[in-house]
């Protein structure tokens, strides 16, 4: 195979240019100036696409690094909001309270105590379901029955 500017020139099939490996000093030198300078204009012409494309590449590359920190900040202000409704929903305490009759309270509410002996009126709301202000007016008639002291009296 030979090349179309210098037939006497073999080429390499698989670069298609002069295989110079073979070639002595005289021969080199008797290649045209202008075969380097196609070279030359092909590989600049190749350098020029890779300078645009790698600037287009960073172009990308610095608008989604852009993108890559807004994102993180985004996701950091919704992990802080989750963190916040977290801690909101974990001191929120849901009780689905029970209408009781005053006399079933009361029987409620004395045996809470003969079994716990001391309890605080949100203790009873949560464990006996019964509204607070009922739990009030319960306490308070069992005190004026003489069925339950307050924990400072007991002591002196």
């Amino acid at each position: 195979m030979s090349n179309k500017l210098y037939p006497d020139q073999e080429i390499d099939q698989k670069e298609g240019q002069i295989n110079y490996y073979k070639r002595t000093t005289a021969e080199l030198l008797s290649i045209p100036p202008d075969y380097f300078e196609a070279i030359k204009q092909r590989l600049g012409s190749e350098f020029r696409e890779v300078y645009v494309e790698k600037s287009t590449c960073m172009r990308v590359c610095a608008i989604t690094l852009t993108q890559l920190k807004s994102l993180k900040l985004q996701m950091d202000s919704f992990k802080e909001q989750l963190a916040k409704v977290q801690m909101i929903n974990e001191q929120t305490k849901v009780v689905v309270l029970e209408e009781v009759s005053k006399e079933e309270g009361k029987t409620l509410v004395e045996e809470y105590f003969k079994v716990h002996e001391c309890a605080d009126i949100e203790e009873l709301m949560l464990n006996l379901k019964i509204p607070v202000r009922s739990i009030v007016e319960i306490i308070d008639e069992l005190q004026k029955e003489g069925k339950l002291t307050p924990k400072d009296e007991n002591e002196t």
